[in-house]
This record gives C-alpha cells, structure tokens and sequence, in this order.
C-alpha cells in the first residue's frame, strides 16, 4: 500500500532554521544576562559603598561629596555649612539620596534580569521542541528514503 507523506527536505530546513534562530536567540540573550550581571555587581559595590558612608562607616577614600564651596544656583552664591554637624547632615543627606536611587536602579535592573530570564527560558523551549521535532523528523525522512517506512495513516 503506497502512503503520501506531507514531509518533505523544505520543511526540515524551515525545522532547522527555527531551531538555528532559536538557538541565536538563546545565545544573545545570555549575552546580555551576563553583560546585566555585571553592571548589577558594580552597582551592589557602588550601593554598599554610598551606605557605608551614609551611615557613617569610614572609607579610606576622601569623601568630597560635601557643600564646601560649591556654587549653588537656587541660592546664587557658594554654600558654606554654618557648622561641622550641618556639614555632616547635608553629605549624609546627600549619600541617602545617592543611596535610593541606586536601590531603585538595583531595582530595575532585577526586574529587567528576571524579563530577560523569563524570555531566555522560553526560547530555550522553543529550541528544544524545534530541535526534538526536527530530529524525529529527520530520522522519519531517513527511514523513509531506506524503504523501512511501511503503509498506515
């Protein structure tokens, strides 16, 4: 009994060329997890860092982070604080807010890692599905052109 089959060589490659562009995508998005992974770990130093000095740890770097003698231009003149604890107060305020804006760049880069994971994982799916598909397939042609593939539905 002779069987029409519907699978032909063009539709191994299209099998091929999905797993290939899956596994290009795969590729390039682990690229770009390590290349965040990195920039987070520099920000975790750079946020340890600014809360250490926030909350008073001593660094063995000068801290020029104060208001000594720079130009403030909502007051039109240099701003000197009046006493040491002012001094004290404005570069502590001024590492606070340095603080939580690096905690919400922390922030988005964790949500924008967890995105890219999430999107990783399902091309990595999708290439294990495309590349089963193409692998049975594949063997089934190979059958078929052996003559070991019989009659049926």
């Amino acid at each position: 009994m002779e069987v029409a089959h519907t699978l032909d060589f063009s539709r191994l490659r299209v099998l091929e060329n999905i797993k290939i562009s899956a596994l290009g995508s795969q590729r390039a998005l682990n690229k770009e997890l390590e290349s965040l992974e990195k920039s987070r770990l520099s920000l975790v130093q750079r946020l340890e860092r600014a809360q250490d000095i926030a909350n008073g740890v001593r660094s063995y770097e000068p801290v020029n982070e104060g208001l000594t003698g720079q130009y403030d231009p909502q007051i039109g003149r240099s701003r000197e604080p009046a006493t040491h604890d002012d001094m004290r107060s404005a570069i502590k305020s001024n590492w606070e807010k340095e603080v939580r804006r690096l905690e919400a760049e922390l922030a988005e880069i964790d949500q924008k890692k967890k995105s890219l994971t999430a999107e990783r994982d399902e091309v990595s799916e999708r290439f294990n599905e495309a590349g089963h598909l193409y692998d049975a397939c594949k063997k089934f042609v190979g059958n078929m052109l052996n003559g070991d593939v019989e009659g049926g539905n």
